[in-house]
C-alpha cells in the first residue's frame, strides 16, 4: 500500500535507536579465543559484549552482590562468576541464564581459571586457599592450602595447577596426588600474572618489577628480567615474545632471550595504569584493560595497529556534539581531561588528550571540521577533526586559547564561517577569539606541529555570577550568554558591546539558543521553565512549563517552530512554540540530562546524562503516522468483516475477530444472541459452535475473555452472559491450564465476589416468589365475616359454579360486609353485588 503521508514540518515522536551505557566498572575482564566476545564486570552484573558492534548480548545478573572474578570455558559455552557474597554461579552463555550456583570459599574468590577440557574451574581466594570445582556437579574436588595471604594469580597447565600469592610465592599443585608439588619463591612481592611459553616454561610477573622465566621440570629460574615498573599482567604472544603491562600504562614486548623491550606502546594516559592483559589466541588480538575503565584491542601482526577501543564507563556525560566529515563522529565530554570521539557507525571510540583538566563544554563548526573545547584548566582549545587512512578519527590541536582566570564552562563557534570562537568562564568574563588564520592554514599545517597560543580579540565582564553557556546567532553578528545571575545577555560580536538583557527567570539560566529563522532567543533555567525572548525589545514572548526540576538544556528544531529541552528530572521534552504544547516526553535517563544535540538533518537526537548513558533517538514522526494510518485502515476493514460475520451468524469468526479487536460489547451481544436462539440445549452459550470456539482459545485470549466476563459480571443485566462464557471456558480448559493464565487469581477473585452477590439476589427473589404464592393461597382459604363480629352467610349463586366456555373464568365470591353485599372477582378486585 502506498503511503499518502508526506514528511511533516513538525515533529511528533522519537524512538530510541541505540544506547551507550556503562559495561565495565573495574574488576575482571575476559575475551573469547576468537576475539569476538568480551566479558566484563559491571557491579553485580557480567556483561557479554559483541566486540564488533559494541552491543551487549547478555547481562548476567544473579543478584548475588558484586562480581569479584570471572572465567570462561575454552569452548565458550559456560561462564563462571564469583561474588562478594561468596556465591559461585555457572551461566549458560547461549541462553544467558543461570545454570547452577554454590557456596565457594570462606572469603571472596579473587582469581579463577578453567582447564582446557572445560570440566573444572580453579578459584583462588582471600582466605589463602585454592579450590578446584566440578562445573557440572557444582562440588569441590580439591582444596589446597599453603599460601600466606591472598591468592592473586592462578593458571592451569594440563593436570597441574599453578597459583601465585600475596606472599610472593608460586605454588605448583598436582591434581592427581592432591598435594603441592613445588614452591617457587624468587619474587618478593605480590605475583599478579602467570602464563606459559610452552609445557616447560613458565612466565611470572610481580609487583616487585621483574619477570621471572622458570624451567618447570627443574623448578628453577632461567632468567630474571627487570622491567622497572610495578607489573599487573604478563601474556605470552608466541614466537618467543611476551608482553607485560603495569603502572606506567604501556605495553612492553620482550623476547624470551632479551632484556630490553622490543616495543613500548603507550596505551593509557600518564595518570592511569593497565590492570590486565587479555590475549585472544585464535585471532592474535591483545587487549589492554586500563584503570580508567577502557578496553583497547591491538593487532600485533599489523604493526600493533589499534583494532578497537571500548569505553567501559563514561562517568557523567557533560556535553556532546557532532564533529568530523559528514557528522561521522560524536564528541563527548565527561568527567575526564580526555575528549571521547565515538564513530557513529561502528561505535568505536578514540580518546583525545590535550587538556590538563576536566573538559566541560564542546562546540563544533557548521561543517564539523573544527571542534572547540573548554576545560577546567582555564583554557579552550581548537581542534581539526580529520580521518586517517583507516577511516579512524585523527584530531589535531590547532590552537590553545589562553587568558581566562578560571575554568572555561562555555564555548561556541561562529555559524557562517570558521572565523571566531566565543568562550565564557567562571571568572564571569566572556572572550572572543579570532581563529580565522588558524582555520585557514590548517590544511597545510604539519600533523606534529605544536598548537598555536592565541590571545582574545576582546574581553567583557559579562555577568555577576558564573557563565553557564554562550551561543552565536546564525548571522554571526550577535552572541548570547547565560549566567547563574538569572539573566541572559545579548552582545555584539564586533566590539563586545551589550545589545540587550533578558530578565525574568527566577533562578540561574543554564542554556541559551538562537532560532535559525526568527529573531528570538530561547533560555532554560533552574526555575523549571523555558522562555522565549524577542530580540527586538528583549521581552518574554512565551513561557514553557512542564519540567519538575531545573531545565538544563534547550535547542530549536523543525526550522525554529519547535523546542527540545532536557532537565534534572531526567526527561527530554518536545515543545511546539505556536501552541505552547508539550508534544512528546522522552524518559530514558535516571539522572540529570546535561547534553542535548541534533544532527543537521534533525533526524537524529542525542542525549547524555549524569547516569553515564548516551541515548540515540531517531525522529519517527513519519513512520508513526504511517503506522497509525495503516492501523486505522486495518481496523475499518476488520470492523466491516465483523459486521458481515454477524449478519451471516458466523459466530465462530465473529468471536475471534471481536477478541482481536478488543470489542467486549460486540462479544456480549453475540453471546446474548446465541443464548436467546439456543440451538443446542446442552450448550453453555446456547450454541455448540460457540462453545467449541471458546474451548479452543489460547491462554492469552482466555485471559482477555475472562477479563470481559469479569466486567460483565458486575451488572445484573449481563451477568447471565458472563456465567455462560465462564461455564464454556471451564468446560473446555483444564484447571492446570487455567492456572497458567498470568492474572487468573485477581480475575477469579473478582468473578467470585460478584457471583456471590448475584446468588444472594436470586435467592432473595426466590424467597419473595414463595411469599406471593403463600398470600394468594391464604386468600383462597379466607372465611367471610359479618359486621357484628359473627360469621356471616356466604351467598353463592349456583350458576357461579359453572365455568365459562373458555375454561379460564374464575368464580366470583360474594361477601356480605355489614349491610352491603360485595363481590370479589378472580383478579382480587372488589365490586358491589348486583
Amino acid at each position: 500500500m502506498t503511503s499518502t503521508v508526506s514528511k511533516p514540518k513538525l515533529k511528533e515522536s522519537y524512538k530510541k535507536e541505540r544506547t551507550l551505557g556503562p559495561i565495565f566498572t573495574g574488576g575482571a575482564v575476559r575475551i573469547s579465543r576468537n576475539g569476538q566476545t568480551l566479558y566484563s564486570t559491571l557491579d553485580e552484573e557480567v556483561v557479554v559484549l559483541d566486540v564488533h558492534s559494541g552491543k551487549p548480548i547478555h547481562r548476567l545478573n544473579g543478584e548475588a552482590d558484586t562480581v569479584t572474578a570471572i572465567a570462561v570455558q575454552p569452548d565458550g559455552k559456560v561462564l563462571i562468576s564469583a561474588h562478594r557474597s561468596l556465591q559461585i554461579i555457572a551461566w549458560d552463555l547461549d541462553k544467558g541464564t543461570k545454570l547452577r550456583n554454590w557456596k565457594g570459599h570462606e572469603a571472596p574468590a579473587l582469581v579463577m581459571d578453567v582447564d582446557e577440557t572445560s570440566t573444572v574451574v580453579a578459584t583462588g581466594s582471600a582466605d589463602s586457599t585454592v579450590k578446584v570445582w566440578d562445573i557440572a556437579g557444582a562440588y569441590c574436588t580439591h582444596n589446597f592450602k599453603g599460601h600466606r595471604g591472598v591468592v592473586s594469580a592462578i593458571k592451569f597447565l594440563g593436570l597441574t595447577l599453578f597459583s601465585g600469592g600475596e606472599d610472593g610465592t608460586i605454588r605448583i599443585w598436582d591434581l592427581h596426588k592432591r598435594a603441592c608439588a613445588a614452591v617457587l619463591s624468587n619474587h618478593v612481592s605480590v605475583v599478579r600474572g602467570l602464563d606459559f611459553a610452552d609445557e616447560r616454561t613458565l612466565l611470572s610477573a610481580s609487583r616487585d618489577k621483574v619477570v621471572c622465566v622458570w624451567d618447570i621440570p627443574s623448578r628453577k629460574t632461567k632468567r630474571i628480567i627487570p622491567v622497572f615498573e610495578t607489573l599487573e599482567a604478563v601474556q605470552y604472544l608466541g614466537n618467543r615474545k611476551f608482553a607485560t603491562a603495569g603502572e606506567k600504562g604501556s605495553i612492553k614486548v620482550y623476547d624470551l632471550d632479551g632484556e630490553k623491550p622490543e616495543r613500548d606502546l603507550q596505551v593509557a594516559s600518564k595518570d592511569h595504569a593497565i590492570s590486565d592483559l587479555l590475549y585472544a589466541r585464535d585471532c592474535g588480538l591483545l587487549s589492554a584493560v586500563t584503570s580508567d575503565q577502557n578496553i583497547i584491542l591491538y593487532d600485533p601482526d599489523n604493526d600493533w595497529a589499534k583494532a578497537k577501543q571500548i569505553v567501559g564507563h563514561n562517568d557523567e556525560i557533560i556535553d556532546v556534539c557532532f564533529a568530523g566529515p559528514e557528522e561521522r563522529f560524536l564528541a563527548v565530554a565527561t568527567n575526564s581531561a580526555e575528549i571521547k570521539l565515538f564513530d557513529t557507525e561502528t561505535f568505536d571510540c578514540e580518546l583525545v588528550a590535550g587538556h590538563e583538566g576536566v573538559v566541560f563544554c564542546l562546540a563544533a563548526s557548521k561543517d564539523g571540521q573544527f571542534l572547540a573545547t573548554g576545560s577546567k584548566d582555564n583554557t579552550a582549545r581548537v581542534w581539526r577533526v580529520d580521518l586517517d587512512d583507516e577511516g579512524r578519527p585523527a584530531p589535531r590541536c590547532l590552537a590553545s586559547l589562553v587568558g581566562h582566570a578560571q575554568a572555561v564552562g562555555a564555548v561556541a563557534v561562529s555559524r557562517r564561517s570558521n572565523s571566531f570562537v566565543v568562550t565564557g568562564s567562571q571568572d564571569r568574563t566572556v572572550k572572543l577569539w579570532d581563529v580565522a588564520k588558524v582555520a585557514a592554514g590548517s590544511d597545510e599545517a604539519d600533523d606534529d606541529a605544536a598548537p598555536v597560543t592565541l590571545r582574545a580579540k576582546f574581553t567583557v565582564k559579562a555577568h555577576d555570577k558564573d557563565i553557564n553557556a554562550v551561543a552565536v546567532a546564525p548571522n554571526d553578528r550577535l552572541f548570547a550568554t547565560a549566567s547563574q545571575d538569572k539573566t541572559a545577555k545579548v552582545w555584539s560580536t564586533e566590539d563586545g558591546s551589550l545589545v540587550g538583557t533578558c530578565k525574568g527567570h527566577k533562578r540561574g539560566v543554564w542554556r541559551c539558543a538562537f532560532s535559525s529563522v526568527d529573531q528570538v532567543l530561547a533560555t532554560s533555567s533552574g526555575d523549571k521553565t523555558v522562555r522565549l525572548w524577542n530580540l527586538k525589545d528583549f521581552t518574554c514572548l512565551r513561557t514553557f512549563e512542564g519540567h519538575t526540576h531545573s531545565v538544563l538544556n534547550v535547542s530549536f528544531v523543525s526550522f525554529g517552530t519547535q523546542l527540545l529541552s532536557s532537565g534534572s528530572d531526567g526527561l527530554v521534552k518536545l515543545w511546539t512554540i505556536k501552541t505552547n504544547e508539550c508534544v512528546e516526553t522522552l524518559d530514558a535517563h535516571e539522572d540529570r540530562v546535561w547534553a542535548l544535540t541534533s544532527n543537521k538533518s534533525e533526524n537524529m537526537l542525542i542525549t547524555g546524562g549524569a547516569d553515564s548513558v548516551i541515548n540515540f533517538w531517531r525522529d519517527s514522526t513519519v513512520e508513526d503516522q504511517e503506522e497509525r494510518l495503516k492501523k486505522e485502515q486495518d481496523l475499518i476493514l476488520k470492523e466491516q468483516d465483523l459486521a458481515n460475520y454477524l449478519v451471516k451468524r458466523d459466530y465462530k469468526n465473529a468471536i475471534l475477530l471481536a477478541l482481536s479487536l478488543n470489542k467486549p460489547f460486540r462479544l456480549l451481544n453475540i453471546v446474548r444472541e446465541t443464548m436467546r436462539d439456543r440451538t443446542d440445549a446442552d450448550s453453555a452459550t446456547g450454541s455448540a459452535a460457540v462453545d467449541a470456539v471458546l474451548a479452543a482459545l489460547p491462554l492469552g485470549q482466555v485471559e482477555i475473555l475472562l477479563g470481559y466476563a469479569r466486567d460483565w459480571n458486575t451488572h445484573a443485566k449481563s451477568a447471565t452472559a458472563a456465567h455462560a462464557v465462564l461455564q464454556a471456558v471451564l468446560r473446555g480448559h483444564s484447571l492446570d491450564s487455567l492456572l497458567q493464565v498470568a492474572e487468573i487469581k485477581p480475575l477469579a477473585e473478582a468473578l467470585l465476589a460478584y457471583s456471590e452477590r448475584h446468588v444472594a439476589r436470586l435467592d432473595d427473589l426466590l424467597t419473595q416468589s414463595y411469599l406471593l404464592e403463600y398470600t394468594l393461597h391464604a386468600m383462597d382459604l379466607l372465611a367471610p365475616f359479618g359486621g357484628d363480629g359473627d360469621a356471616g352467610d356466604v351467598a353463592m349463586d349456583d350458576d357461579d359454579d359453572a365455568s365459562s366456555s373458555s375454561g379460564h373464568e374464575a368464580e366470583d365470591r360474594a361477601v356480605v360486609d355489614g349491610d352491603e353485599a360485595m363481590v370479589v372477582t378472580a383478579n382480587g378486585k372488589r365490586k358491589k353485588a348486583a
